[in-house]
């Protein structure tokens, strides 16, 4: 029997502080007319890059649609992109065979957006938090009760004896996140996704499983890709903040100089969305731009957001698709209202 060749993965030289590597990554879904009849392609995401370093938590926000939960599952390994890499340990994960893949997920974290949906209602949280011990080969049950009350421990669950036999409908909706990210570092991961981790908790508990996240994160040098729709909640835990509209990221910065400098006007319509706890708001009007996120089957021509925006060039924005400008030193916008502020 001829012996199986392994396949040669492409690999690449990133800095030794980048964990992982969007680059130019697509993902489209097919349409079909009378199911086998191709009627077009869903762009959900459509030209992304970006890095992750090492430590780093980063923050992809914008509206529903916008393409950030297909992006965060294509990370993920969930879907398969039609163009560009992920790359991870400087490898292109799409290139793995299967064992390779089940190991790269077991790299990755993830917290989803619903505790209660997220972990099995029959199973108790002992049971919940080794069953990924036991499928990645982990046997000694010494071992798994060690890592389990560590785990428990490190998630505020204490003492471990009082929760380790309950089931999860006999804890609050904040205990369940905690058991959703004592599962999602239970094989000591280095990088964690999660899928908006509180918009289903209460806003008395949020900022705690924020704080919580926060202090794993420098605790475990851990590497965070926070999804979510609320730019009120990102200040308080991202570094940096990519906003995405229809498949694109239209504006990449640090967080402050998106809070109270940013450049897009998409992203000033979002921060202008966004409610904060003061009651000067009631007194303020604010402007929101008309409208609803493009078609990503048929999307507009040019810049993605020339049909709703009130500093739209015609003849260039509904022309031509915005390159990536470096309007500050790493703020980058793609939005030709500073095509001439490029510092490139």
């Amino acid at each position: 029997m001829a012996k199986k060749i392994k396949k040669e993965i492409k690999t690449f030289n990133l800095p030794e502080d980048v964990v992982l590597s969007i680059q130019d990554l697509r993902v489209w879904f097919e349409l079909k007319k009378f199911g086998f009849g191709h009627a077009g392609y869903v762009k959900a995401v459509d030209g992304v890059t970006f890095d992750l370093h090492k430590q780093e938590a980063i923050a992809i926000v914008g509206e529903s649609g916008c393409g950030k939960t297909t992006l965060m599952k294509t990370i993920l390994g969930l879907y398969v992109p039609v163009e560009g890499y992920i790359v991870y340990h400087n490898e292109d994960i799409n290139e793995y065979d299967k064992s390779q893949q089940r190991w790269f997920h077991s790299q990755i974290g993830y917290v989803q957006q619903d505790p209660f949906g997220a972990i099995a209602p029959f199973m108790t949280l002992r049971k919940i938090l080794e069953e990924p011990l036991v499928c990645n080969g982990i046997k000694d049950k010494e071992e798994i009760d060690r890592r389990i009350r560590k785990v428990m421990e490190e998630v505020s669950l204490t003492p471990a004896d009082d929760f380790i036999n309950k089931y999860p409908h006999m804890l609050s909706g904040g205990q369940q996140q905690r058991i959703v990210i004592a599962r999602a570092m239970i094989l000591q991961q280095k990088v964690i996704v999660a899928d908006e981790p509180v918009s289903m908790l209460d806003a008395s508990v949020r900022v705690e499983v924020l704080k919580l996240l926060e202090g794993l994160k420098e605790t475990h040098g851990l590497s965070v890709i926070y999804i979510t729709h609320d730019l009120s909640t990102v200040r308080y835990f991202s570094e940096r903040i990519f906003v995405m509209y229809a498949g694109r990221m239209v504006e990449k910065a640090k967080v402050n100089d998106i809070i109270y400098n940013h450049k897009h006007p998409y992203t000033d319509a979002l921060l202008l969305a966004t409610s904060e706890p003061d009651a000067e708001n009631a007194k303020i009007y604010k402007e929101i731009p008309e409208g609803e996120p493009p078609s990503l089957v048929h999307p507009p021509k040019g810049c993605r957001y020339h049909v709703r925006c009130p500093k739209m060039i015609d003849g260039l924005c509904n022309v031509e698709n915005p390159p990536e400008f470096e309007v500050e030193p790493e703020h980058y916008v793609s939005c030709w209202l500073y095509k001439d502020d490029n510092k490139n």
